[in-house]
This record gives structure tokens, sequence and C-alpha cells, in this order.
């Protein structure tokens, strides 16, 4: 999605508020996943045909917005893209669920993240050159990424899986939504996961902003909040894998909250090029797991068929936390300093934290 808003600031000069409004449809695709499972449901299409026919779908919009000679054309087109793509999440986990026995899912999954992280590294490098020698090439960018995402759900549709998304249980938006209440462990965890990630998304634009103000070169910046904390998620991902499947799962949730925790209060506490490394790695680390097991964890709550129904949820809320936590952090940064902002992230990953805690004894954590 990187490449979607920046072919749209170097090439079409977006302006201020579109690129707003481009950014947040990742976020807005989120609450339509309840509606998309549910008409997904009634059609009893297979899952991985489905799946499939998203990924097809995206890689049509890429080639037309690689052919889209205005602004507002190339923007609805990345717009639909953004929006399309988002509703791959609750129906990959089903098909995660299904496939993988739970004790080796969490590290089946990993591999998979692993190797998505290494290409991804890969590709965001070699396409940011070819825009760097010659901006007309974004054309071919949008076209590789095009060809990508036809070959994923080429693959997608081999997958050894032949159920549908069960009509029980997903017949309308409001009968997934309702699980955040009428199932009190699954809404109180998601409650304490909301808290940790508007933290998470709160203070994760302001390392630049914090940076920038003590005037620290582009280099630096760069390295500090994109090259060591790529690095440590793509390496620590399969560690989480492995870990997913041997502890209890709120084990596993403390413990990305103590990475967490500790990286944002030594990023923020200091100017120290090797203490803002620590703190890159640990928040890195942190990052790793917590996108890993965010694509995975309903698992360990849903029954047999239901983890789509959970994870359309899940998804809705994550949707509105993302559009809320950056307005929050800039509004804190505004009225106060760096110093503040991290010990109000730190803070409400505590609270989430204990909130954690209090959950990890409910029989529904234990393995099996």
């Amino acid at each position: 999605m990187t490449f979607g808003l920046l072919i749209a600031i170097r090439v079409f000069d977006a302006p201020a508020s579109l690129k707003a409004f481009m950014m947040g449809a990742g976020f807005v695709g989120y609450f339509l996943n309840p509606a998309t499972l549910s008409l997904a449901a009634r059609s009893q299409m297979k899952v991985t045909r489905l799946v499939g026919l998203y990924f097809a779908l995206s890689a049509l919009i890429l080639v037309g917005a690689a052919l889209a000679s205005s602004l507002w054309l190339y923007a609805g087109l990345v717009i639909a893209w953004f929006l399309v793509a988002t509703q791959l999440s609750p129906l990959m986990v089903h098909v995660y669920a299904e496939n993988y026995p739970n004790k080796e899912r969490g590290s089946r999954v990993a591999m998979s993240f692993m190797l998505a992280g290494i290409t991804g590294v890969a590709f965001s490098y070699c396409g940011g050159k070819l825009l760097d020698w010659d901006l007309s090439y974004y054309t071919l960018v949008l076209i590789i990424m095009a060809c990508a995402a036809g070959s994923a759900g080429a693959a997608v549709t081999r997958i050894p899986f032949t159920h549908a998304i069960p009509y029980e249980g997903n017949k309308s938006i409001w009968q997934n939504i309702s699980l955040i209440w009428k199932d009190g462990l699954f809404g109180w965890v998601l409650l304490a996961w909301s808290l940790v990630s508007i933290a998470h998304w709160m203070m994760m634009p302001l390392r630049i902003e914090h940076m920038v103000d003590f005037h620290a070169s582009n280099g630096q910046i760069a390295l500090m909040t994109v090259g060591i904390p790529s690095l440590c998620q793509i390496v620590s991902t399969r560690i989480w894998g492995r870990v997913f499947d041997t502890l209890n799962f709120m084990v596993v949730r403390l413990l990305i909250n103590g990475f967490f925790l500790l990286g944002f209060l030594i990023f923020f506490y200091t100017q120290d090029l090797l203490l803002l490394g620590i703190g890159s790695a640990f928040i890195g680390v942190a990052t790793g797991g917590n996108y890993f097991i965010s694509n995975i964890w309903v698992t360990k709550l849903a029954g047999k068929g239901k983890a789509a129904a959970y994870m359309s949820a899940n998804a809705a809320v994550s949707g509105l936390r993302g559009l809320l936590a950056p307005f929050l952090g800039y509004l804190f940064w505004e009225q106060s300093s760096a110093v503040t902002v991290a010990w109000i992230g730190a803070s409400l990953i505590m609270v989430s934290a204990g909130m954690f805690l209090a959950a990890k004894k409910h029989k529904r954590f234990n393995l099996g």
C-alpha cells in the first residue's frame, strides 16, 4: 500500500485531503469485513476460490491504476484496491484454522509471514530504486504488483480446502459484531488489545517527529524507524510462531506488550543513537509478534467454523482504532512533549497488560 500512496504524491501531486482519504481507506475496509463476510456466507462459495477472486480483482484494479492518466481516476482505483485487499484477512484466518492443526498453526503461518516480510522489504527497495531512476517506471511497479496478486490468487485456489463460510453465525453484519458483547472473553481481550493498539499507532508516526526535533539526518531517521524495526520484525516472526504454539496465548500477548513498553520508553526518552537503535529493535520485535498474532489469534477462541466471524468483528474494531490513534497521538504531542506521549502510551500498554493477565487462566486459553 506504500507505493499506492507514494505514487499519488510523487507522480500525481495529490492534495493533502485526498492523501488523508487514501490512507484511511484501508481502515474503512476493515469496517466492511462483517458485511463482506456475511455475503461470502450467503454465496456458499469455497473460501479459497473466493480469496482467489479477491486477488484477481486486486490485480485488475492495479492494472487499471497503472494505466490511469488522471489523479482522480488513479486515486479511486487505489482506494478500491485498499478496500478489496482488507477483505482477505477473515477469509485467510478461516483457511489457517481449517488446514493447520492447532499445535502447529503458529509455526506454519509464521513461515509464510516471514517470507512475505523478506519479499516486501526487497520489493520496497527495488521499487523505490526504480522510481528514483525515473518516475515513469511507476507503471512497471504497479504491473509487477498486479502480477504478484494474480499469482497469489492462482496459488491460494490450490490449497486443499473445500468448505464454504458457514451460513449459521454469519447471516448478518450485526450477528458477527455482536460477538464482541455476547462472548464476554472475546470482548474483554478485544478491549485490552485496543488499548495497546491505540498506544502503538499513536506513537509510531511520532518517532519521526521526535527525531526531526533533535535534527537527526534523513538516513538516521530511516534506519531507526524503518531499517532496524523491519529487520527485527522479520527475524522474530518465526520465533513468535513457535511461542504461539507452545505458550498460553495471554503469556504471548504479555510478552509483546513488554517489548512495546520497553521500546517506546527507551526511544522517546533519548537522543542517543545507540539507545534509539535498542528501542527500535524492541519495537521491531514487538511489531513482528503483534502483526503475526493479530492475523491468527482468534483461532484460540473461536469454535470450529467460527474463526472468520470472530476475525471480521476484530477487524472492524481494528479499523476504528486505526483511524483514531494517529489523531490522538498528534493531539497529545502538540499539547505536551515526547516524554509525556511516551508515558501516556506506556500507561495504556500497562492497563492492557493487566487485562490480559486477568484473562490468562481462562480455560479457553488452555493448550489443546
